[in-house]
Parts: structure tokens; C-alpha cells; sequence
């Protein structure tokens, strides 16, 4: 399956290793969002890719201002997602949309730059967008389920303020 065949842009695909993928893809001609999932097949020693569903995400889903998404091992039922200085949830089965953390507290303003997993932490690159210097800054998030949904909590000692004047990227490198 080549999305660029069919007019769509890949905006985040999530491989659980189980046969089944899970994406987010935009429409090259309408800017809709849309939900795929896919069916992983071997033939002849070939992964071949079969598209199993496609559901439209709602204009005016919270979703389409994403600057970064993800989905982890603990729960791929829920896209987590930032938007500004906040880390929503998209319940793929429904399409709810649950904001669970917003660092945006006591006067800050911060813009989320990235999000990223390493095992069951989640690494946050943000800016404080009323410093004038040194406002690039790193949290980390336990993920875990409770109930059956995700949650994601602050770690103590998980804040590092201060790291460079703005945050552009950032990458983990993973040591076995």
C-alpha cells in the first residue's frame, strides 16, 4: 500500500509488531484527517500491507493542530498528542478527546516542540515562550493504564529547565 498512490500524506504510523498497523494520514486535496489501520502480511518472504479501515477524523477535532503525536505499547487505543503547551488523548475507537496534562500553569506559556517514547517514559522537548533566553526545557512522563486508559504523570525529578535558549529537536540515543 503507497498512500502517495491514493492521495494521502503520512502523518504518524504506529507499528505494534502484532500484524497490525495503526496511522494517522492527511488528504493531499481536502486536509481531512483520517484513521487507518492495516493488516501486516507475509507473502513470498514480501510484507505487503492491506488497509483494513478508514475512519474520518471530525473537522474540528483538536487532532488537526497536533504538532506531535504517538502511540505507546501500554495502551495503542489512545494517540497522545501535544497542541501548544498541552498533552491530549485521541481515543481511536471513539474519537474522544481527553486533555490530560497542561504545563501552561502559573503564567508559563509553552509550546510543545516534540514528544517522545522510550519504553514507558515520555519524553517532552518544550519552550517557554516568554523567556528570552534559556527557555528550552525537557520533561519526563511515566505512561502507565489505569482502568484500562492511559495515564501519564510527572516524574519526580523529571523537569530540566534551563537546557539552551530554545528547543528546535531532540533524540534519544538508545544504548543496550
Amino acid at each position: 500500500f503507497q498512500p502517495g498512490n491514493v492521495g494521502l500524506d503520512i502523518k504518524y504510523v504506529y507499528n505494534s509488531g502484532d500484524g497490525w498497523c495503526k496511522g494517522i494520514f492527511t488528504d493531499r486535496d481536502t486536509r481531512e484527517l483520517y484513521y487507518l489501520q492495516f493488516q501486516l502480511m507475509q507473502t513470498q518472504g514480501i510484507t505487503k500491507m492491506k488497509p483494513q479501515g478508514k475512519t474520518a477524523i471530525p473537522g474540528t477535532a483538536k487532532l488537526h493542530q497536533a504538532v506531535s503525536m504517538l502511540m505507546s505499547s501500554v495502551d495503542d487505543g489512545n494517540l497522545i498528542f501535544a497542541v501548544g503547551g498541552e498533552i491530549w488523548l485521541y481515543n481511536l475507537a471513539s474519537g474522544e478527546e481527553t486533555r490530560v496534562i497542561d504545563f501552561n500553569k502559573e503564567g508559563k506559556d509553552f509550546e510543545i516542540v516534540k514528544l517522545m517514547l522510550h519504553g514507558e517514559e515520555l519524553i517532552v522537548a518544550l519552550n517557554d515562550k516568554n523567556a528570552t533566553a534559556e527557555g528550552g526545557s525537557i520533561r519526563m512522563l511515566n505512561v502507565s493504564t489505569l482502568g484500562g486508559s492511559i495515564v501519564l504523570s510527572e516524574k519526580p525529578d523529571g523537569a530540566f529547565d534551563k537546557l539552551a535558549d530554545k528547543v528546535v529537536d531532540i533524540a534519544y540515543k538508545f544504548m543496550n
